[in-house]
């Protein structure tokens, strides 16, 4: 199992450009980069495919060694508002065929991006047909147009945890031949489960990994920019290893499962601290027997 620059990697590109994150990433050793991009565009921030970069990125990725295992997008993919829904799907359709550029065997995207749930927000209920036909019609474009297969990650307030991601996921896979788990060990958290039970219950159908920690307390911590989850805890960014995470436990349970695929670090630490993050990463992966 090997690793892949994947925030670091966002980070560089939005801060320094394309080609700097690209030759900073081999500086670094990695072999593999992980993209991450959202699907509404700005005259300040242009998607990824729009980005004058983009014509030349499987060129440059391909001299410098480097190959990219998974493409991710941010999105919401379902609202209700068919207007805006149908200019996300073409979005996601470009994403799609970016990634396949770029050589991508995997695209990644979440399902509703909020991180809170606003008064009258709807239910689970009412979201769930609607996101299951979107990415449906994702999945299905992806399969058919460049053979990519479409994973899915416990994310936000809806499509988390367990039940929130498994009966998704079980309505999708049963329609889609070409769909998985990103494997996410930290999202869990927003709905106040742990990276266990979640991994217990989807290592078999995970295809890739993202890496993280953060540390949970029942009450804010001062001079630090934290979360919510959805039981009122408070969820903090923190290095690897500093964290509640159960990583050793995390790659046992992916390694009975069978899993072959890599492992994305979603830190943004740089130079000796990222690559101290890496071989930490590493010695709980070399650590399952």
């Amino acid at each position: 199992m090997e690793l892949v620059n994947y925030a670091r990697f966002l980070f560089d590109i939005n801060e320094h450009g394309f080609e700097y994150a690209v030759r900073h990433t081999t500086e670094l050793g990695f072999r593999h980069v992980e993209f991450v991009d959202g699907c509404i565009s700005s005259r300040e921030k242009p998607l990824f495919f729009e980005r004058p970069w983009a014509k030349d990125a499987p060129s440059i990725l391909a001299e410098c060694g480097l190959d990219v295992p998974c493409y991710s997008v941010g999105a919401t993919v379902y609202s209700g508002d068919r207007e805006y829904d149908e200019g996300i799907f073409r979005n996601m359709c470009k994403q799609v065929d970016f990634a396949a550029r770029l050589g991508a065997p995997m695209l990644h995207h979440t399902l509703n991006f909020g991180l809170s749930l606003s008064s009258g927000a709807p239910t689970y209920d009412e979201l769930l047909e609607g996101t299951v036909d979107m990415a449906v019609r994702i999945a299905d474009y992806a399969r058919e147009k460049h053979g990519i297969t479409c994973i899915y990650e416990p994310q936000g307030m809806y499509f988390n945890g367990v039940a929130g991601l498994g009966k998704f996921f079980d309505a999708v896979s049963s329609r889609c031949p070409n769909v998985g788990i990103c494997g996410d060990v930290g999202n869990g958290y927003f709905v106040d489960e742990d990276e266990v039970s979640i991994f217990e219950r989807f290592a078999p159908y995970v295809k890739h990994v993202h890496l993280k920690d953060y540390v949970i307390s029942d009450t804010p911590i001062d001079g630090k920019q934290g979360f919510r989850s959805r039981g009122g805890r408070w969820i903090y960014d923190v290095p690897l290893g500093a964290g509640v995470v159960n990583f050793a436990r995390v790659f046992e349970l992916l390694k009975g499962a069978g899993y072959k695929g890599q492992a994305s670090l979603e830190v943004l630490e740089d130079g000796e601290e990222l690559l101290a993050a890496a071989a930490l990463a590493q010695s709980y992966i070399d650590g399952v027997k």
